[in-house]
């Protein structure tokens, strides 16, 4: 494990590496079950320890393998403050809206990210930045959660997480229109996995959290979908997307690409029609052009792809129980934003 100077954090030292043992927050993860007091928990890291404490929203992150953490430790009680998992990423478009921030997009995080100029390291990391997209190299970056605020930016010095292999032999079915009813039978069964509040269980898809994610949950729609008889496709759209969002405090996000899985439609009169289903955006099956239309850029590329792409632009592949795993960290940050700010339908516009 790293530490890493802050200046901007004086009395907070931080860390960043993989924890050496997630056993024991198992262990105290069944105490909280039985109610017994849970008190903070030493994490043995690769080179440093810190104190968690077990309430805090994020900690199941630690639990998986083989994955680095960057922890915020306060210097003077040890006890881990913040707590983010960094991302593998390549650098797709950086560009600028005032002198005080620069955005940044990445193939495996739709969100659109921000660095912004006070920060200390702001020089160093848009170094960084720059170079990656340059050389196309790919980087480990962090960011806080929900606002996806740049903390830290280094070089990627070993593999975070198995490649995924494009040359996939198996030849894709036929795609075979479904009727228009069907279309929305189709529509409710993955909107009917939508986490609720008070219910975010392990197999749901948090919908309502907008920030990120979608590409994991077009692949597990698609799972579903293909499950049921149906013959999906996916649909991507970029770059510097903006949609309306009540299920977001801001009631707007900002993505870097967005995708959803379509079906072809058989319709009453006329040729059939390629619709989209995402209940992220919309409560019913659209249009791909009212799709595109909700997003905030008339100049945006639609890019239609095979169902099996799993990465920006149907790049790598992912198994279902791989998806389901990765959509696990999407879960933790419905839960957290609901912690924080109470669950959507939230006031639009915001309060000021």
């Amino acid at each position: 494990m790293q530490t890493i100077k802050n200046s901007s954090m004086p009395n907070h030292k931080v860390y960043l590496g993989k924890i050496k043992d997630p056993l024991p927050l198992k262990d105290m993860e069944a105490k909280m079950l039985r109610n017994e007091p849970a008190k903070p928990l030493r994490i043995n890291f690769d080179q440093h320890t810190a104190l968690l404490d077990i309430n805090q929203p994020r900690h199941a992150v630690l639990q998986k393998d083989d994955r680095p953490a960057y922890v915020e430790v306060d210097a003077d009680t040890d006890i881990i403050t913040r707590l983010y998992v960094p991302i593998a990423a390549k650098v797709l478009e950086i560009y600028f809206t005032d002198e005080a921030i620069v955005y940044v997009t990445f193939n495996s995080s739709q969100a659109r990210h921000s660095l912004r100029r006070g920060l200390p390291e702001f020089e160093l990391f848009y170094g960084l930045l720059q170079a990656a997209k340059e050389s196309g190299a790919t980087l480990m970056v962090t960011a806080t959660m929900h606002k996806y605020e740049i903390v830290d930016v280094r070089p990627l010095l070993s593999s975070s997480g198995n490649e995924c292999d494009d040359d996939d032999p198996t030849p894709e079915p036929p795609i075979v229109p479904v009727s228009e009813e069907r279309c929305v039978e189709l529509f409710n069964l993955v909107s009917g996995k939508t986490c609720m509040p008070d219910a975010v269980t392990p197999g749901c898809i948090p919908f309502k959290y907008p920030s990120a994610g979608f590409q994991i949950r077009a692949h597990l729609m698609c799972y579903i979908m293909i499950a049921a008889g149906a013959t999906p496709e996916k649909m991507w759209i970029s770059p510097r997307l903006t949609a309306y969002s009540s299920n977001d405090p801001q009631c707007e996000v900002h993505w870097g690409y967005h995708v959803a899985p379509t079906l072809m439609v058989t319709q009453d009169s006329g040729p059939d029609v390629k619709m989209v289903i995402d209940p992220s955006l919309c409560t019913g099956p659209v249009t791909v052009d009212y799709w595109k239309s909700l997003q905030g850029n008339p100049n945006a590329k639609l890019t239609p792809a095979c169902w099996k792409g799993y990465g920006f632009l149907a790049a790598g592949r992912a198994s279902q129980q791989e998806a389901n795993d990765a959509m696990q960290d999407f879960r933790l940050f419905l839960e957290d934003m609901w912690e924080k700010d109470g669950k959507p339908p939230y006031k639009c516009p915001p309060e000021k």
